[in-house]
């Protein structure tokens, strides 16, 4: 499949702001054959439930020209995609258990919010999935729907902790700097992150065309940024293939 063109990819992510964070923008008028290709990455990406809200949202807009059979085939693919959960784990066991340990002991804190577990797994989530086949456009906008509208209940310095003692606070800084470089959050919103990390647009983008393509994202590249979760993640992809093998 040809590369997505740079209007199919300003518009996709208008529409995840619009239909995920209710912000209100503008998007850009196009062909049919552009539009099919926005509905077509909605799909690929898992978010045709957010595409459908945002193209509600939009409906009236003049510059909104979305053909009305591809509104009906985002509200199939959304009704399709329905049900989808997210579970945070970890490849290497001993951070499994640290994961789960930290995840109990947070259920019975009385100074824990749900608010704050919930933002951690989510961050863990999303630190896998760069690891493992690069950036999902559903993990990273479902994190920054959470960051934007319990924000306030969630206690970043707990969470920032928690990243520490998973060796995965590069990873989530990577991650944070997504949504301030593809989805227009400020730094103030995603407060584990000291930096940004200039990595995060061009990563979000490549994802986003490789998964288009058909081809295979490979979270190898990050491999410095979590090295002990890393070994796990390609030893256990190499069990898998000699099992494969012995089959």
């Amino acid at each position: 499949m040809a590369q997505l063109p740079d209007i199919v990819i300003r518009n996709f992510y208008r529409m995840m702001r619009c239909g995920a964070l209710n912000e209100n923008v503008a998007v850009e008028p196009m062909s049919a054959y552009k539009w099919r290709r926005t509905v077509e990455t909605a799909a690929a990406e898992g978010v045709a439930d957010i595409a459908l809200r945002a193209a509600k949202n939009l409906q009236f807009e003049r510059d909104f020209n979305m053909p009305a059979e591809l509104r009906t085939t985002l509200q199939d693919e959304a009704l399709r995609q329905r049900g989808r959960g997210i579970r945070p784990e970890m490849n290497n066991p001993s951070l499994e258990k640290k994961m789960k340990r930290i995840i109990a002991a947070g259920k019975h804190s009385e100074d824990c919010s749900k608010e704050t577990l919930e933002a951690f797994g989510l961050i863990i989530a999303n630190c896998q999935q760069v690891l493992v086949g690069g950036a999902s456009v559903r993990l990273v906008i479902r994190l920054g729907n959470h960051l934007r509208v319990h924000g306030k209940r969630i206690d970043f310095e707990k969470v920032t902790s928690w990243l520490r003692e998973l060796q995965m606070s590069r990873v989530a800084t990577l991650v944070g700097s997504v949504l301030m470089a593809n989805f227009a959050f400020k730094n103030e919103e995603v407060p584990f992150v000291k930096k940004a990390d200039e990595k995060a647009a061009k990563m979000m983008t490549s994802s986003l065309a490789k998964r288009q393509s058909g081809e295979q994202n490979r979270g190898f590249a990050y491999f410095e940024y979590a090295p002990l979760e890393n070994v796990s993640i390609i030893l256990k992809s190499l069990k898998s293939r000699l099992d494969a093998i012995e089959e």
